[in-house]
């Protein structure tokens, strides 16, 4: 009988163990934004799909935007993500920085929104 007992409550315990939320490594769900596609020559929407959050890479510099030299920013972004988006004006989430709610979205085209780099959290 303390064979069954033990044996039932290894395996609630092993239950209960997987039923706990692990740690997410990216944030669920798109992230896009507008920028010069210097292949085609034209201003369009991109995305990041499923982006790492802060805990597995901190930062994405925006590759349409991280030649610091020039004027080509990202803006109009549409976080359709489950984290909170940190926009930064500067490649490696340097300088003045926004914070877009999950699922949230900017006014597009609008020059505040001009960003270059961005990390998702789930927190402000």
């Amino acid at each position: 009988m303390k064979f069954r007992r033990a044996a039932s409550t290894a395996v609630a315990a092993l239950a209960l163990v997987l039923m706990l939320p692990g740690s997410s490594d990216a944030a669920t769900g798109t992230f896009s934004y507008k920028a010069w596609d210097k292949t085609s020559e034209t201003f369009k929407r991109f995305a990041l799909t499923d982006p790492a959050n802060e805990d597995t890479k901190p930062c994405h510099d925006i590759p349409e935007s991280d030649d610091p030299d020039t004027e080509d920013t990202s803006n109009a972004p549409h976080n359709q993500t489950d984290m909170y988006a940190h926009l930064w004006f500067e490649t490696g989430c340097k300088g003045d920085h926004m914070i877009l709610k999950a699922n949230g979205e900017l006014e597009d085209d609008v020059p505040e929104n001009q960003f270059r780099s961005v990390y998702f959290s789930e927190t402000i």
